[in-house]
């Protein structure tokens, strides 16, 4: 048997049988349906027999709702943070662009300006200010800081390069390039200090976990290449299980997972508990190009090269179970606030957003006359 705590949920993949009480769902009459999402104030009669259900537990997102933004851009999965009251994506488009957009709820998005047109490819929080950094495929030394998302500040980085990946480890912030063995570090997002990769690499992810940096390298290139730092400012070079087009990487609280995809047929996904021992998963469909950590389950799109509505989620990063987004589109990045997650189309203005599922729960498909074993 295999369990795992999970919020107010038992996660039991393995207990199927009949149970001994029947329980039916108060409007239908019906037994529990296989397969589907339910709410547990839905089932009062399961919620009083077993105060602590062991139930499947599904995406964590119990269903998406469609949304519009207010402009249609390049938004990326490395360039959403949340910063405690709102929500902030900066855009690549790419080409160059002076795009971002900013929302409170996840469900109403305003257009705000950034202070150069450029590809801004990466952001994040430091609990003061947001800071993006720009280049992708193309160089510049233009970096921005705000503190509400809403009026930016242009700063400087150190070196003219591809600045892509960006990510804050409670002291500094540490940004890599694309197509390049350049890095940085600041404290501030103000004052930059060059520093250097292990190897030139088409960094495009980067995450911290409490204790080290890693960044991978790959987006449209395969690659075994990543890397660790426990500063931003010494980094060592690891190496990836396979060689794919890796596009993005989260943390959990217990593991790093990187995903692999953008516009190449991979399933390939890869897990570590340090950034330095890496084992390979398996994603259920190809062209992954997001992905996040919603504070239940890593969540992960496909889309960024050509119109999917496909996602998936995970709990640990080695079992995946497919989704669906609530329209087939060019999507381009995806962030949570541990409440509401939002996805972002790519050059399209279909957005959806999605509450996590504390207060829910995913049947797991079984043969007929088989329902979830709760005792």
């Amino acid at each position: 048997m295999t369990t795992q705590n999970l919020s107010n949920f038992v996660v039991d993949d393995t207990e199927l049988g009949t149970i001994t009480s029947l329980v039916a769902h108060p409007a239908s009459g019906q037994y529990l349906p296989l397969g589907s999402i339910v709410a547990r104030g839905s089932y009062p009669a399961l919620s009083t027999l077993y105060p602590v259900p062991k139930f499947l537990l599904g995406s964590g997102i119990t269903s998406w709702s469609q949304i519009t933004l207010p402009v249609g851009s390049g938004f990326w999965g490395s360039a959403i943070a949340w910063n405690g009251t709102v929500f902030c994506a900066v855009a690549a488009n790419g080409t160059t662009t002076n795009i971002a957009v900013t929302s409170t709820n996840g469900v109403t998005w305003v257009q705000r300006t950034m202070p150069a047109s450029v590809m801004w490819t990466g952001m994040t929080w430091n609990g003061t200010v947001f800071c993006a950094v720009s280049g992708g495929t193309s160089s510049t030394t233009i970096a921005a800081t705000s503190t509400d998302g809403i009026t930016w500040i242009p700063r400087t980085l150190p070196i003219s390069t591809g600045w892509w990946p960006i990510a804050w480890n409670g002291t500094v912030f540490s940004a890599a390039a694309y197509n390049s063995s350049s890095a940085a570090t600041s404290t501030d997002g103000i004052t930059w200090t060059p520093r250097t990769m292990p190897v030139s690499g088409n960094w495009c992810g980067m995450a911290y976990n409490g204790t080290v940096f890693c960044a991978i390298s790959g987006w449209g290139t395969a690659s075994t290449i990543a890397a660790t730092s426990t500063d931003g400012i010494t980094w060592v070079q690891r190496t990836m299980p396979v060689s794919t087009t890796w596009a993005g990487i989260a943390w959990n609280g217990t593991v790093f997972c990187a995903i692999s995809g953008v516009n190449a047929a991979s399933t390939i996904a890869a897990t570590s508990t340090d950034g330095i021992t890496w084992i390979p998963r398996t994603l259920p469909a190809t062209a992954w190009g997001s992905i996040c950590y919603t504070g239940a389950v890593f969540y992960a799109i496909t889309g960024w090269a050509a119109s999917s509505a496909i996602a998936a989620s995970s709990t640990d990063g080695i079992t995946w179970i497919q989704a669906t987004l609530p329209a087939a589109t060019t999507w381009g990045g995806i962030g949570s606030n541990g409440t509401v997650t939002v996805a972002l189309g790519y050059n399209s203005t279909v957005a959806a957003y999605a509450s996590s599922a504390t207060n829910n729960m995913q049947l797991g498909t079984a043969s007929a006359g088989q329902y979830m074993k709760v005792q």
